[in-house]
């Protein structure tokens, strides 16, 4: 077909906290440098995938659970996984891959759906408010470096900047726009979209500071 690649989307796993029977494995979801190292491998994937296809073959994540080994009882499926769950999320976007599945919908300490107690997994919910405030379509934003990370997608809305005002070590990665939004607070991860069907942005943010 015109020397068209046979491929459409390249993807690979991950699993930012290790191995499920790890120990610290709260603090680990919860260190910015962990979260950091998750999202190196996420750009180098997709350098390497859109640098052997021209940029043809879009990168994509088949597999995260946080912990593989069936993650961890108490970490992947309760409240502080949304922390290493979100921010896999907006980094997602950030750096360019197509999707993100997780592992698994049943089975396992990291299932979306937890069969024993009846209810949704707390990540379950994340990507509910996800897939429904957020939109697809990332934006560049101002970014301070090992402090905080935003991540932002465009609707059919005016266009969002994200900002922080820090005197050292501020990285500006910003596109136009006529909204902007101020957030600072140690070890924040925080994320910003336009909202995906009404004018307007979604965001969360949460410390992972003691």
């Amino acid at each position: 077909d015109g020397g068209r690649l046979p491929l459409d989307i390249l993807s690979h796993h991950i699993y930012p906290l290790g191995a499920g029977d790890g120990r610290q494995m709260v603090a680990r979801s919860l260190d910015p440098k962990k979260l950091d190292s998750a999202v190196g491998k996420l750009k180098a994937a997709a350098r390497v995938i859109n640098a052997s296809s021209s940029g043809l073959v879009a990168p994509a994540v088949s597999e995260s659970g946080g912990a593989y080994n069936s993650g961890q009882r108490g970490v992947t499926d309760g409240f502080v996984s949304s922390f290493w769950f979100n921010d896999l999320l907006g980094a997602l976007a950030r750096h360019g891959h197509a999707f993100g599945c997780r592992q698994a919908i049943l089975g396992g300490h990291y299932a979306l759906l937890d069969l024993r107690r009846r209810q949704p997994a707390p990540d379950f919910y994340s990507l509910l408010l996800w897939r429904r405030l957020m939109s697809p379509k990332s934006l560049r934003v101002v970014k301070l470096k090992r402090v905080l990370r935003a991540a932002s997608g465009l609707a059919a809305a005016p266009l969002l900047n994200i900002s922080s005002a820090e005197p050292d070590g501020a990285e500006e990665e910003e596109s136009g726009g006529n909204h902007r939004a101020g957030i600072t607070a140690p070890l924040l991860r925080a994320y910003a979209h336009c909202a995906r069907s009404s004018p307007g942005h979604a965001s969360h943010a949460a410390s992972g500071d003691d």
